[in-house]
């Protein structure tokens, strides 16, 4: 710390001005002032009287108050996406508020602390609203602090954010819709699949695809980019319900927010028909490979839902940066397979529901959902 004082004294001894140039004065700065960081200099902190840090990671740092009567953890990254879908965190999940934490807009969550905290008793949980994006998928951060109920009598949480500051990067942007409660994460590179599980339905994954579907099979949405699965999903066969039973309808659009061919038509096994629309995005993975996006609903759920966005409503695909255009014979591979040629969007009403359950889909007026047609002319 440097001080400059400049006096000017008048004759008689009597003090006119005194002018103080303070380049640091230590009570005027925040506790946190030069201080350790944690998760790569995200946050700036000063242990805090009568606590410790336990964790000090990349993506998790945690104190823990003599006693074990409190524990404060931040987290970021992959384990900051977990912590936002606040499974296991919170015994239960209730409506967020509006609050903010270092200065920071985020959602409040408030109530008794889950099976996974170190402390049991009451809970907040600040997930911020800002993301940090160093990787395909966004990067909340999560703030947590459990504590006994004599701990919330006698303490204050706001003379613990005293001994914080956080250090935003300039290019932090708003958080996407996936980061929230229920949310289920899968992967971590080359890309990142995210579903938000509906009551009735569960996520698995397996070595290059990630699946979510219901309780008892169908509907269901899978997301991947398994080399054997262009070969099984664009083909003709009615065996084992993999791939289409008649030529689909092929059409450019989006899917998940990626420009894609979008193939639409009928599955099948022994007697049983769906409907099913396989996405083959224009962004390939940096080694080529291709990205899929495959959605199977019955008659059913088609009727009453008339198109496939109220399962891909809960799925988001993150590419990673390094994604690249594909072959442009990757197309012309998968139209040559199911017989079938690139042609306009079809309509609201994707499917002849009335008709034989075997017929392609009717097309009538196009849809307005951001789907692009091919070739010249009205849709």
């Amino acid at each position: 710390m440097q001080v400059r004082v400049r006096c000017r004294i008048h004759k008689g001894g009597r003090l006119l001005v005194i002018v103080a140039g303070l380049l640091g004065l230590a009570l005027a700065l925040p506790a946190w002032a030069g201080s350790t960081t944690a998760l790569g200099g995200l946050l700036s902190y000063e242990t805090p009287p009568g606590w410790r840090v336990m964790t000090d990671r990349d993506e998790q740092f945690r104190l823990q108050a003599d006693g074990r009567q409190a524990m404060l953890r931040v987290r970021t990254g992959r384990q900051g996406r977990e912590a936002s879908a606040l499974k296991d965190v919170l015994a239960q999940v209730p409506e967020p508020q509006s609050d903010e934490f270092l200065g920071v807009a985020a959602r409040l969550y408030s109530s008794d602390s889950g099976s996974g905290s170190f402390v049991q008793g009451p809970m907040r949980v600040y997930v911020l609203e800002s993301c940090l994006f160093q990787g395909p998928a966004p990067s909340p951060i999560v703030v947590e602090l459990a504590a006994t109920e004599s701990w919330w009598h006698d303490n204050d949480p706001r003379d613990l954010w005293r001994h914080m500051h956080l250090n935003l990067p300039e290019d932090v942007r708003p958080c996407p819709e996936a980061i929230g409660p229920g949310t289920e994460w899968h992967f971590s590179s080359p890309a990142v699949v995210a579903y938000r599980v509906p009551e009735g339905m569960n996520t698995f994954r397996n070595r290059a695809a990630a699946h979510l579907r219901d309780d008892d099979g169908m509907p269901n949405v899978s997301i991947g980019w398994d080399a054997l699965s262009v070969d099984q999903e664009f083909q003709l066969s009615g065996s084992m319900g993999m791939g289409f039973a008649e030529p689909p309808r092929v059409f450019e659009g989006e899917m998940l927010g990626h420009a894609a061919w979008i193939f639409e038509g009928r599955g099948a096994s022994d007697d049983r028909w769906w409907h099913r629309r396989v996405a083959l995005l224009k962004q390939c993975l940096a080694d080529g490979q291709p990205v899929l996006v495959r959605a199977h609903a019955d008659d059913a759920w088609m009727q009453t839902h008339g198109h496939f966005d109220g399962l891909t409503d809960n799925a988001w695909l993150f590419m990673p940066e390094d994604a690249v255009p594909c072959d442009p014979g990757l197309l012309q591979t998968a139209l040559s397979q199911v017989e079938a040629e690139l042609a306009a969007p079809a309509s609201p009403a994707l499917w002849d529901l009335e008709g034989d359950m075997g017929h392609t889909p009717v097309a009538s007026e196009p849809r307005d959902d951001g789907i692009r047609c091919a070739g010249e002319g009205p849709c």
